[in-house]
């Protein structure tokens, strides 16, 4: 892997997000592969996933995923996003930051493993669900 690849594949990755297509999404992890979000139980595999990512457009229908940075750190990357939305049900502005670190297949085309970190506390704030 190298930062050119790595840029190509978060930008891709970064564009299914906002396509809001779940199974766009989940094609970007591998079989097996499995998204962590803050500490949570993995869902892991083609279906578990996209129920995951299907659980985050329907609270944001109108979701746009920007990245913010991505790199290499030793045989990891870094995705650094912001995710913004309308919640479904509160309808309050979400603008939250918040980064994937993963580990990826030998020629940057899917994702094996995935934590995915953001600040809940933050997020329940701004989508008024406290």
């Amino acid at each position: 892997m190298n930062q050119e690849q790595l840029l190509k594949f978060a930008k891709d990755y970064t564009a299914a997000w906002c396509s809001r297509s779940p199974q766009k999404v989940a094609e970007y992890f591998s079989p097996n592969g499995f998204l962590a979000i803050n500490g949570g139980e993995p869902a892991v595999g083609t279906e578990a996933i996209l129920e995951s990512v299907k659980a985050f457009i329907i609270e944001f229908p109108n979701i746009i995923v920007k990245m913010r940075d991505t790199y290499i750190t030793g045989d990891r990357a870094i995705y650094k996003w912001t995710l913004i939305g309308t919640h479904a049900i509160t309808g309050r502005e979400v603008n939250i930051d918040g980064y994937e670190d993963w580990k990826l297949n030998e020629d940057c085309t899917q994702i094996l493993e995935s934590y995915g970190t953001y600040d809940g506390e933050d997020y329940k704030r701004q989508a008024g669900l406290l």
